[in-house]
């Protein structure tokens, strides 16, 4: 769980808390889009993540004030294909 759904999830307890304390339903209706919000996030979570980092370097050797050239490849190999139709 990161920042972001651990806030929306306090969010939405204060939410209900408060609107079952203060037995306003207005409130606790308030927190249903935060509920929307957080549960779409998590059905549309990926579940396998497989990404490769490759990295070439041009030489082996390096002395001080040379410079390297260097380059970083990142595959991304997840077979997820999310596809939505509005």
């Amino acid at each position: 769980m990161n920042n972001r759904s651990l806030l929306i999830s306090l969010l939405i307890l204060g939410l209900v808390s408060v609107g079952l304390f203060s037995r306003n339903g207005i409130v606790i209706l308030m927190s249903i889009p935060l509920l929307v919000y957080l549960g779409v996030g998590l059905i549309l979570l990926p579940r396998n993540i497989n990404i490769n980092f490759y990295r070439e370097i041009s030489s082996h050797r390096v002395t001080p004030k040379t410079p390297v050239l260097m380059k970083l490849r990142v595959h991304n190999q997840c077979s997820v294909e999310l596809m939505i139709n509005i």
